[in-house]
């Protein structure tokens, strides 16, 4: 029977590598397809609303008397993703692809955050986030490489059939199951209910940061991942070897933080994290296709630099804290409230770029907003702080 921790870091690489070879390129392809701000944030906004509505269905599953198929879900709706991908690939439609977009990505990430917590406490939270970045910077990054070289290619048949084989070994991993007694509370834990869902509140300011947390995380991927492909010439290959070595970047970054940062002030780490987090925004505002390669290595640099410290140090507040509330439910309402962000976040971005061609215009005004919106994190911990 497999340990919970070696399960966790077996699931979160299997979903690495299969993030990397096509859903990481869902907004080039749209892109590609459309040249349009307005259909790539219709496409947030409906995977947000599935995400959200999908959350229901996945606490029901999870209490069921087969919990595991939230599991098994993460890797069949992965696969059913890819598999609308291939067989619409020159006229992809925005509405079923946010739609498998939002499902899989409910079942994978809350899936994830459950394994995680099962094997993290306050102690070591930063040390397993760390592990586990290093893990996704490594597979990720090789899924990339791998989707750009037969996307270019036009391989993506054999992308469907990568998918799918590595999907069917995810699948086979869980009949050998997860020993219940490490994340029994959370499988038996009662589902958060949706009509005091809108009533929480702590001395955190939990609420809107996690609200706010819903563009930001879009924006991180999606908003940016565009930007790197403009910046690169539109060029598949091109972008999967920035990527590459941004990994290279991000897997230092984090194997030299994970030794260190359980053993020191995790709010004050936080504030100066956040501070560069804002800087890393009107670094993007002010990134220009017509800068040279060497600044736009630099700049880029610093940018996932910037943003690794910050996810870093707010996902082990946001851990060390789910340890000192009731756990299970404080990883979905932030699940819940994140979702809805993007969802109203993305909606409004859509609305107010329909019509504009002027793209560069629109992603720059996108980073100047969320530079003035960033500081807003500074408010997580409180006024008692954690």
């Amino acid at each position: 029977m497999l340990k919970s921790i070696h399960y966790f870091y077996w699931f979160a690489g299997l979903h690495a590598f299969l993030m990397g070879l096509t859903p990481f390129f869902l907004p080039v392809l749209l892109w590609e397809q459309s040249q349009s701000i307005s259909l790539i944030s219709t496409l947030i906004s409906v995977s947000g609303l599935a995400y959200f509505c999908t959350l229901w269905v996945w606490e029901r599953i999870r209490i069921s008397e087969r919990p595991l198929w939230i599991i098994r879900f993460a890797f069949i709706m992965q696969s059913l993703l890819v598999l609308y991908i291939a067989e619409n690939y020159a006229n992809l439609s925005v509405l079923p692809l946010g739609m498998l977009n939002g499902i899989y990505g409910c079942f994978y990430w809350m899936s994830l955050r459950l394994l995680f917590k099962s094997l993290s406490r306050n102690h070591n939270s930063g040390r397993h986030f760390g592990n586990f970045q290093i893990l996704v910077a490594v597979l990720l990054k090789a899924g990339i490489i791998a989707g750009a070289y037969l996307l270019s290619k036009q391989g993506i048949q054999l992308i469907l059939l990568s998918s799918l084989g590595i999907s069917l070994i995810g699948l086979l991993q869980t009949r050998r199951s997860v020993p219940a007694a490490q994340i029994s509370t959370a499988l038996q834990a009662e589902p958060v209910n949706l009509l005091k869902l809108f009533s929480f509140r702590d001395h955190l300011y939990s609420r809107p940061v996690f609200f706010l947390d819903g563009l930001f995380l879009f924006l991180e991927s999606y908003f940016w991942t565009l930007s790197l492909f403009i910046l690169n010439q539109q060029n598949l290959m091109n972008l999967g070897w920035m990527i590459v070595t941004l990994g290279a970047v991000i897997a230092v970054v984090f194997w030299l933080l994970k030794r260190v940062i359980d053993h020191i002030d995790a709010t004050l780490v936080f504030r100066i994290s956040t501070i560069l987090y804002t800087l890393s925004w009107l670094l993007r505002a002010n990134l220009s296709p017509e800068d040279s390669l060497t600044i736009h290595y630099l700049m880029i640099i610093i940018i996932a630099f910037f943003t690794s410290l910050f996810r870093l140090s707010f996902n082990k507040l946001f851990f060390d804290q789910a340890d000192r509330t009731v756990t299970y439910p404080y990883l979905v309402v932030k699940s819940y409230f994140s979702q809805l962000g993007a969802m109203i976040f993305f909606g409004l971005i859509a609305i107010a770029s329909m019509g504009n061609t002027d793209f560069q215009f629109t992603l720059d005004a996108t980073y100047w907003l969320a530079a003035i919106l960033a500081p807003v994190f500074l408010l997580y911990g409180g006024r008692k702080g954690i």
